[in-house]
């Protein structure tokens, strides 16, 4: 079994450090480019965007977990549908006009006060992604656990009621006291989450 680990937008390889020596397997990191060799053993495990692209990638993946993961960012219900898409569109020229100072804002919107190299993120990739999460996607079938947290200003725990309550082979947990930094900030309290849900696997 292989995990296949997809950080989140504005967020680099650093966002697994506390999660990666939990891993009782080998893991790879997912790209652009990404060719899977053996599909059905991976386990994906995307954060926020990350999730989204795993979900999308096309792999037939044996299970996936999404840490505050999304497959509509806006969501359906109308009227938080033009809210979120309102903020999104603010992101979009933020970024367009300093992506370092909104980098900044961003991740002190995330709970996060990490030290970053932002300069090697590219300006046309963030803006892409930050297009990308104007649509909704169809999940693409497998096993999945979503995480999140009450407390996430991001992904709220709206969005993720009203993109996975009541779908099929899905199932929805949530751990508090944290942002939008759940991989590394709640590493092993994530972690024994997956170890459970990975069990229930066929």
């Amino acid at each position: 079994m292989m995990y296949l680990l997809c950080h989140g937008f504005g967020f680099d390889h650093s966002y697994w450090k506390n999660l990666i020596p939990l891993l009782d397997d080998k893991y790879e990191f997912f790209h652009e480019n990404f060719r899977a060799y053996s599909e059905k053993c991976y386990i994906g495990i995307g954060h926020s965007l990350g999730f989204l692209k795993l979900n999308n990638s096309g792999i037939n993946f044996r299970a996936l977990v999404g840490l505050q993961g999304f497959l509509n960012f806006c969501g359906h219900e109308p009227a938080h549908r033009e809210k979120l898409q309102k903020n999104l569109d603010r992101m979009i020229e933020k970024c367009a006009k300093n992506p370092l100072r909104f980098l900044e804002f961003f991740h002190k919107l995330c709970g996060d006060d990490q030290q970053y190299d932002f300069k090697n993120i590219s300006k046309e990739n963030l803006l892409q992604d930050l297009e990308t999460m104007k649509n909704s996607y169809e999940h693409c079938g497998a096993p999945t656990l979503i995480v999140g947290s009450h407390k996430d200003k991001v992904v709220e725990h709206v969005i993720l009621k009203d993109n996975f309550e009541n779908r099929k082979n899905i199932q929805v947990k949530y751990i508090d006291g944290v942002n939008h930094t759940l991989g590394f900030s709640k590493s092993k309290e994530t972690f024994e989450l997956i170890k459970r849900f990975l069990k229930e696997i066929p």
